[in-house]
């Protein structure tokens, strides 16, 4: 079986738009000449930043998403779109995130994903899946969700937050964001006070007895 978690299997798209800006109820923009796109992937270079999924999951306004467009390309994306234009419905984009909010998210089932005309498999050479190449973001979001276990992807347990987000680990019940993660902070210094407060304290006392005899 194949393990697509983040740490095994590499997960990429090709990304790369300019002049993205919105026109009616639709984004359009043109895709960067093939020298200058560029491969996301499901790996991020900044430790506790936001997965593409994540980011797109959460997103709640037309000025969002045309950001995230503007930064990952629409949800689509021709087989060769260097130098091509593109328009994306936003009505077909929060149609398509209400399905991955509503289907997706909670689904605990296994998955059956049948490959695209352009997805790509690499294999190592010890017979392993290494890499798999997405024909387009819509699939590199699906997969992405497909590689957290159905226990790591939460919704934020603050009151109020309601943040999508996907745990490292199994006890998580906070997102990430700056409030929560505030919250975390404080809750483990309290934890931390509770183990060993009482030793640290005896440690200090001692140390002051030590320096009134010098």
């Amino acid at each position: 079986m194949t393990d697509l978690s983040s740490t095994r299997v590499l997960l990429t798209t090709l990304a790369g738009v300019e002049d993205v800006h919105l026109d009616g109820d639709s984004i359009v923009g043109r895709w960067k000449p093939q020298q200058e796109l560029e491969y996301i992937s499901n790996r991020s270079t900044k430790r506790g930043a936001a997965s593409p999924v994540e980011k797109f999951i959460n997103i709640n306004s037309d000025d969002q998403i045309l950001r995230f467009t503007q930064r990952y390309g629409p949800l689509e994306r021709p087989l060769d779109p260097a130098g091509s234009t593109f328009r994306q419905s936003l009505k077909d984009w929060r149609e398509y995130q209400t399905w991955v909010h509503d289907r997706l998210w909670s689904q605990s089932s296994g998955y059956k994903v049948a490959m695209h005309e352009g997805d790509r498999i690499e294999i190592d050479a010890l017979g392993k899946v290494s890499g798999i190449s997405l024909c387009s973001l819509k699939r590199f979001l699906e997969f992405q969700i497909f590689s957290a276990p159905r226990a790591l992807r939460r919704v934020c347990a603050r009151p109020g937050c309601g943040t999508y987000f996907i745990a490292t680990r199994r006890d998580s019940r906070l997102c990430g964001t700056p409030r929560c993660a505030d919250i975390v902070r404080k809750q483990q210094m309290i934890n931390w006070w509770r183990e060993h407060g009482n030793e640290w304290r005896e440690r200090r006392k001692n140390k002051m007895k030590k320096r009134r005899k010098t």
